[in-house]
C-alpha cells in the first residue's frame, strides 16, 4: 500500500538530514561531542535583548545593567552607554541571576547540553559549568 506524502520524507529531506548528521562534531569514541563556542564577535553594540522575565537585572554597582540577547551576555552602564559584550554560550541564554554579596553573574542556556557560567562582574573572567 502507497504511504502518505504526509508521512513519509522526501529524498531531498534524507538527504539533508544525512549530510547535517555527517557533518555534526563528534568525539575520539564517535559519539556526539559537546557544541564549540561561536568564532570570537567583536561588537560594537548590542541592539534589543531576549524579552523574557528575569533576563535583564540592575547590578549592585552604580548604573550598571545585565541582559541578554541570544547567547551573549550584555553588562551596561545605563549613564553612557557603554557596552560589554560577554560570549560563552552555545545557545540562548535562558536564566541570568547575581548576588550583592558575591562578584558574580551567573548564567543558564537552554538545551539538553545545557551550560552554566559563572560571570566576573569586574573583569568578564567566565567558568564553565557542566
Amino acid at each position: 500500500a502507497p504511504t502518505s506524502p504526509s508521512l513519509s520524507a522526501s529524498p531531498s529531506t534524507v538527504e539533508r538530514r544525512r549530510r547535517r548528521a555527517s557533518l555534526a562534531p563528534r568525539s575520539a569514541a564517535g559519539t556526539a561531542a559537546l557544541p564549540s563556542p561561536p568564532a570570537r564577535l567583536h561588537l560594537r553594540r548590542a541592539v534589543g535583548w531576549t524579552a523574557e522575565p528575569g533576563l535583564l537585572l540592575w547590578l549592585p554597582e552604580p548604573e550598571l545593567i545585565a541582559y541578554a540577547v541570544g547567547a551573549a551576555l550584555v553588562v551596561q552602564r545605563v549613564d553612557t552607554s557603554e557596552q560589554r559584550h560577554l560570549f560563552g554560550h552555545t545557545a540562548p541564554i535562558c536564566a541570568l541571576a547575581t548576588a550583592a554579596a558575591a562578584p558574580l553573574l551567573a548564567t543558564a542556556q537552554e538545551g539538553p547540553l545545557a551550560i552554566v557560567r559563572l560571570w566576573e562582574r569586574r573583569s568578564g573572567a567566565s567558568e564553565a559549568l557542566r
